[in-house]
């Protein structure tokens, strides 16, 4: 019966295995390879897919390990390759970040990670289907009752089948297979007992803690997965599985190769096989349901039989096999089988034998020249084949001399030839000698010989370039080899024509062993130094002494030495290296320790930035000829230094600055030791005014460049007045230079004075003041006489209100027409202080009137008080202001004068007038002017 032999032969083709108790996996299989390894008589697939990683998936045989299925298809969560073992991880397995199967999440009641599906379309011959599989999970026995249970399930749907059916069900009950149902009968240690677990079915689950074979924790007892279905319909099966709850903790299902069975109702029997001419009977009793037809017809008794016989001849010297398919149909489905028939040859058994007389040992031929197919059966007497199957050609030799035959039984059963030839064996001597297996250079080595013969024997020797120091023939023999290797010793002897197969003996010659304690090396106290090289394999070391090695056994051990005093020390070890067959050899080496070196410095105590100077020395203790090297930074002067002890090192930069100490003797260079120095920063003691220059009064205001709420600040200015104030405000009368200078003072007691002299200069101010004589005039005598009575002045300028000016200390205008005139004058110096002063001047036809720019209300009866002047007006009003724009005084009588009084104070200032008068003719004046209060 040949309706599976694709499939296993393909399934074997991927295995690569020993025999020998052990999980072996062969991977890259396609998705129809791998239905096509499940698939088993009765049942052909098609339309396959694999939803999951190709690797997750593999082929399998597992001799002699306790899984209980031999061979078949291993589909996992993770990598295939998992669950080889031995047993040696609790929670094998890879995350591969893949998706999970909906329909698993609904089984599982969570989340499933990593799902594997392998689906395909199968056609059942019968009413039944099966196949064996085991199910085993790492999340055995630790996750039994728990939420982490991987899930598995095979899904079959089709004709009869309402949905989907899962076939994982645990015999006897409807209770689909997972970790919560087939299990030790335990809660696992990150479980809970509860309805939702199962801890009946501890028959079905193998334990495989300590396993040597396969790495899962636990897995099912071999079980069968079976259904019910329709013959010759199409069915759909669905092999899943997943990790639930995560992607760790791996889990997998085997399936047994060839299992997937539905019995067959078509067979074209077993293979045959005849001698020419006979007949047999080919498949089984049919039935009356199906129509039957085989091809060829050829030797068929009835090509439409289900079982014919069959009758054929063969002329030839080789067997012919005849492939007969027969095909059964019910009109529609059609099911296959094939069966092959041998038809054997007539019989003949011809062969040669050559020589026909041989040494004992040597090699004989036998060439089978018959025509009868085999098998053969061969009888060689006491020969001993040395290669040969079938119908040979062989080759024998043999052990015993003496006389002896050879002889050969062909064809198939019923088709036999037979033949017998005799041989002559003669005696063969043997070679051998006993040599020691290892030497040194220069051993002598004795080379024995202990072969047999019947008779005189010469021996022909290679001693593969030995100096021979003595022997000859059989020997014994003394050698000795002067250069290193593997040395082969061979040794042919012959006697009476027959010659020994050749003996050879190796040798291994060893070298002594190569021996370096290192070079001569000064070292450092407390730094470890390497002795001696890389260690070679098999060689024993020993140092002496072992003071100061981690390790005197090893070929490159480290010493650490420590050297206190202040000079030198010396340390001589001596190495001895032997081999493995017991060559040695001896090197030493010298260690010179350095003194140490152990210094270390104060660092002194901050100071401020002014003259500062700062000594530093070493402490500590230190041999002659040790070198320092102090780093100041660059911001010092000097930077650096090598002497022992620095002083007067000044920074030319405030802040914190790191020293460092570096000391070192020969290459002995002790670690760093670094201080920090402050070195305190002055406040800065600028300053800057915007006004510098004016006239009295000069306001100034004085601010720090950088001012800093910390620092305290101190002003004096020349005239005597000071300030603590950051910025202070100062108000300038006298004229005059006036030097400033300003002390400043930070949290660290640091100060700094800044002066400027002559910072401030404040000019005199010019007063202006005049008289117009008359004020009111009329256009008959319209000369005015304008008296200077301003002081402190250098230059003036007049103008008169009637666009003429002039720039006189006094000055006369004549008026060309009536009216009321503006007069101002303006006074100013070479300073350029300026002060103006204004009067007016009327010219009219009949009124005559003006205002006094100055008056002195200091009760002497001269001019002590204030108003206008004039005749030929009816109404008068006056009104003052101060330079604010304030009234302080108002007259509406020509006989109210004012006496100078603001708040009953008559103080020196200028006040503004506004004087209105009505002249006879009804023309209404206005006088507006400044007055000058001169007390």
């Amino acid at each position: 019966m040949k309706l599976k032999i694709f499939s296993l032969c393909l399934f074997f083709c991927f295995l690569s295995f020993t025999l020998k108790a052990q999980l072996v996996l062969s991977g890259g299989l396609t998705p129809q390879q791998l239905a096509n390894t499940i698939a088993g008589p009765g049942v052909s697939v098609s339309n396959v897919t694999l939803t999951g990683a190709t690797s997750m998936t593999a082929a399998f045989t597992a001799a002699g390990t306790n899984l209980g299925i031999p061979a078949g298809v291993l589909l996992a969560t993770g990598d295939a390759s998992f669950a080889v073992g031995p047993n040696s991880d609790p929670g094998a397995g890879i995350n591969m970040g893949l998706a999970g199967n909906l329909y698993l999440d609904s089984i599982a009641n969570d989340i499933t990670f990593d799902a594997c599906v392998l689906e395909f379309d199968f056609v059942p011959q019968s009413s039944a289907v099966s196949f064996k599989y085991v199910f085993g999970s790492e999340e055995y026995p630790e996750f039994v009752c728990s939420g982490f249970n991987d899930v598995f399930a095979f899904l079959i749907s089709g004709p009869g089948i309402f949905g989907s059916l899962n076939m994982a069900i645990v015999p006897g009950t409807s209770t689909s297979v997972a970790i919560n149902v087939v299990n030790g009968g335990l809660v696992g240690s990150s479980g809970f007992a509860g309805p939702h677990c199962i801890l009946s079915n501890p028959s079905l689950y193998v334990d495989n803690s300590g396993g040597s074979t396969l790495e899962l924790d636990g897995f099912t007892v071999r079980m069968t997965a079976q259904a019910i279905v329709q013959p010759c319909q199409t069915y759909h099966l669905r092999i899943l599985i997943a990790d639930v709850g995560d992607g760790a903790y791996d889990s997998g299902v085997f399936i047994e190769a060839g299992s997937l069975f539905s019995t067959p109702v078509v067979s074209a029997g077993p293979d045959q096989q005849f001698c020419s001419g006979d007949s047999v009977v080919l498949g089984s009793p049919g039935s009356s349901s199906f129509i039957y037809q085989w091809t060829p017809a050829t030797g068929l008794s009835n090509p439409f039989a289900a079982n014919p016989s069959v009758q054929l001849v063969n002329n030839s010297a080789s067997p012919i096999t005849y492939t007969y398919i027969l095909n059964a149909s019910t009109g529609t489905c059609v099911f296959s089988d094939s069966v092959n028939v041998t038809v054997n040859p007539a019989p003949s058994a011809n062969f040669t034998v050559s020589p026909a007389q041989a040494c004992k040992g040597d090699t004989v031929t036998v060439v089978y020249n018959g025509i009868a197919s085999g098998p053969y059966l061969w009888n060689f007497g006491s020969a001993t084949v040395l290669s040969g199957s079938g119908a040979g050609p062989y080759q024998l030799t043999y052990s015993a001399s003496g006389q002896d035959s050879v002889k050969v039984t062909a064809g198939a059963t019923g088709c036999l030839g037979s033949m017998t030839k005799n041989i002559l064996i003669k005696p063969t001597p043997i070679a051998s000698f006993s040599i020691a297996t290892q030497a040194c250079l220069g051993d002598t080595v004795a080379v024995q010989f202990t072969g047999t013969n019947t008779g005189p024997v010469i021996c022909a020797w290679n001693f593969d370039n030995a100096l021979v120091l003595s022997g000859n023939n059989i020997g014994p023999y003394s050698l000795s080899w002067m250069t290193p290797g593997v040395r082969t010793i061979s040794l042919v002897t012959s006697e009476d024509g027959c010659v020994s197969v050749p003996a050879s003996l190796s040798i291994a010659v060893h070298p002594d062993p190569v021996v370096f304690a290192g070079n001569n090396i000064t070292t450092c106290p407390g730094d470890p130094v390497q002795l001696g090289e890389v260690s070679q394999a098999g060689n024993i070391y020993s140092w002496s002494p072992s003071t100061g090695l981690d390790d005197a056994s090893r070929s490159n051990p480290s010493a650490l030495l420590d050297n206190t005093g202040l000079v030198a020390q010396n340390y001589i070890y001596q190495l001895t290296v032997t081999s493995s067959v017991g060559c040695d050899a001896i090197d030493d080496v010298q260690v010179t320790v350095n003194p140490s070196v152990n210094v270390s410095f104060v660092a002194p105590p901050a100071q401020c930035m002014t003259n500062n100077s700062f000594d530093f020395s070493v402490q500590g203790n230190y041999p002659v000829g040790s070198v320092f090297n102090w780093d100041f930074t660059s911001a010092a002067f000097p930077p650096s230094s090598s002497s022992a002890n620095e002083r007067n090192v000044h920074f030319n930069v405030p802040g914190i600055h790191g020293i460092t100490l570096n000391a070192s003797y020969e290459s002995c260079v002790m670690q760093p030791v670094s201080h920090t120095i402050e070195v305190f920063s002055e406040p800065d003691a600028d300053f800057f005014s915007l006004s510098l220059r004016g006239c009295s009064p000069l306001d100034v205001s004085l601010a720090s460049l950088v001012p800093d709420t910390s620092t305290n600040y101190f002003w004096i200015l020349e005239n005597g007045s000071t300030s603590s104030d950051s910025d202070p405000d100062f108000t300038l009368i006298a004229p005059g230079t006036y030097d400033v200078s300003l002390t400043a003072t930070n949290s660290n007691g640091c100060s700094k004075t800044s002066s400027k002299l002559k910072y401030f200069t404040v000019f005199p101010n010019p007063v202006s003041s005049f008289i117009s004589d008359p004020p009111i005039s009329t256009i008959e005598s319209p000369l005015i006489n304008f008296a200077n009575n301003s002081s402190q002045a250098d230059f003036y300028h007049w103008d008169f209100g009637d666009s003429s000016f002039a720039q006189t200390v006094n000055a006369t205008h004549l008026y060309p027409s009536t009216g009321i005139y503006q007069v101002m004058l303006i006074a100013y110096n070479y300073s350029g202080c300026i002060d103006t002063s204004y009067g007016s001047v009327e010219i009219n036809e009949g009124l005559s009137f003006f205002v006094p720019n100055s008056f002195t209300p200091n009760g002497d009866g001269v001019n002590d008080f204030f108003q206008g002047y004039g005749i030929n007006f009816t109404s008068y009003q006056m009104i003052i202001y101060d330079r604010w724009g304030e009234k302080v005084f108002e007259s509406n009588e020509y006989s109210k004068p004012w006496d100078g009084r603001v708040k009953s104070v008559v103080q020196n200032e200028v006040f503004v007038y506004k004087i209105v008068v009505v002249d006879k003719f009804k023309e209404l004046h206005k006088y507006i002017g400044s007055v000058a209060v001169v007390k």
